[in-house]
């Protein structure tokens, strides 16, 4: 299908529309390669639009909001002790993809389409994930074939799955990406199947509602595995008639959803921390959750003293490690680690403005929802506002790049049919 549908965009000479078409697909695959696609899609639109298509954009304001955070976060360089690039190429999504989508020509069919082949990518990586975990398990030796799924032979088959150190969980296991992003684009996979009933066209996205959860397991990132198991219990409450049915139903769901992430050997750690220690924070602790409780008191400080312009996206990181310092959070300090919440790392850097602009952008996800999405921006809503309120995921490509692209496709207004 995406051969074909490939083919048809070249024989109607839309190379645009086939590299963002390719750039959706590799998104989930290769970090390196789509970024390249992403620099060939936004050469080939200013091209196209110096060449002759001046007059066709699609006139809508709300897909520039991006580029007025993009603004912002390169005028805060101007008041930060480090300027760097890396920085406006780290932003530079919220400027690329509004003015590829402002524009593009594309319709409703093509949005889904598009939707399609980035649950494809997801199908693609996933593969390519457990295939790479086989091949690095077997082993050769004199006594022939064996198989060590343990990065390291002395390691317990426990010890390894919780400390990082197999191939089929973890980082081990995600090699694409951050396994909590990966689990995000498979959870984003998952509600495109549901929202869209994808599976009454093809059966192989039955398949993909069983195969997706799994690899989230695997992947071993406790939000992902949370959102998952949410994701599901919402899907399928919202489908019975009957409140007591449905209470029923959503007490039975929650349960074996708490079963199943105490069953991961990492949630099984997590709540058992919770249930031990509470939110309680200690300066010495290097592993799980107060961390980032660490991480959010530091920023808390940094916003109460720059509640305005914030610092800038230059010294984010060097005045959070100040704070770090001063507080005796060892670990946080030692492994320089951001705020891990996106509406406090955004607040630190960019101030007021920029914060009001980011909780614009979460709510247009909903408020300008076009009909033709089947409710997929309430789920889209519900797995940005979790990540960014664990993760600060404006921070890397793999958050950014899902995050604006999907916005555009929600506020995106399609040409007529």
């Amino acid at each position: 299908m995406y051969l074909k549908l490939l083919y048809k965009a070249f024989l109607h000479n839309n190379v645009s529309q086939v590299l963002l078409s390719s750039f959706v697909v590799f998104i989930p695959i290769s970090q390196r390669i789509s970024t390249i696609i992403l620099v060939l899609l936004f050469l080939t639109t200013i091209f196209k639009f110096f060449k002759s298509e001046r007059g066709r954009m699609n006139i809508n304001f709300l897909i520039l909001i991006p580029v007025c955070f993009f603004a912002l976060c390169f005028f805060s360089l101007f008041y930060s002790d480090q300027v760097e690039f890396k920085f406006i190429e780290q932003k530079a999504s919220f400027l690329a993809f509004p003015i590829i989508f402002y524009f593009l020509k594309i319709n409703d069919r093509n949005v889904r389409k598009l939707l399609m082949f980035f649950v494809l990518g997801c199908l693609i990586a996933s593969l390519l994930l457990i295939i790479n975990a086989i091949y690095n398990s077997i082993l050769f030796d004199n006594n022939g074939i064996g198989f060590q799924a343990s990065v390291n032979p002395s390691f317990s088959f426990w010890y390894a799955i919780v400390r990082d150190g197999n191939y089929f969980f973890s980082t081990h296991f995600s090699i694409f990406h951050d396994p909590l992003y990966f689990s995000f684009y498979l959870n984003v996979s998952i509600s495109i199947v549901l929202c869209f009933s994808l599976w009454k066209e093809n059966r192989i996205y039955l398949v993909l509602l069983l195969l997706f959860p799994i690899v989230i397991f695997l992947n071993s990132s406790r939000l992902g595995i949370g959102c998952c198991i949410l994701i599901y219990i919402y899907y399928l409450v919202s489908r019975l008639k009957g409140y007591t049915l449905k209470a029923l139903i959503f007490l039975s769901l929650i349960s074996i959803g708490l079963y199943v992430m105490n069953f991961n050997p990492r949630g099984e750690i997590m709540i058992r921390d919770l249930k031990n220690n509470g939110l309680r924070i200690s300066p010495e602790e290097r592993y799980g959750y107060p961390l980032r409780l660490m991480s959010w008191e530091s920023a808390v400080d940094i916003i109460k003293k720059n509640p305005i312009f914030g610092v800038g996206i230059g010294d984010a990181q060097s005045e959070l490690n100040k704070v770090y310092n001063f507080k005796g959070y060892i670990y946080p300090l030692k492994y320089k680690l951001n705020v891990h919440n996106q509406f406090l790392q955004t607040y630190i850097e960019v101030g007021y403005f920029g914060f009001i602009l980011l909780l614009i952008m979460i709510s247009l996800l909903i408020i300008r929802m076009p009909v033709n999405l089947n409710n997929f921006g309430y789920y889209f809503f519900f797995l940005t506002f979790i990540l960014f309120f664990f993760e600060s995921a404006l921070n890397r490509y793999s958050g950014i790049s899902v995050f604006v692209l999907f916005y555009c496709f929600i506020v995106y207004k399609p040409v007529e049919e």
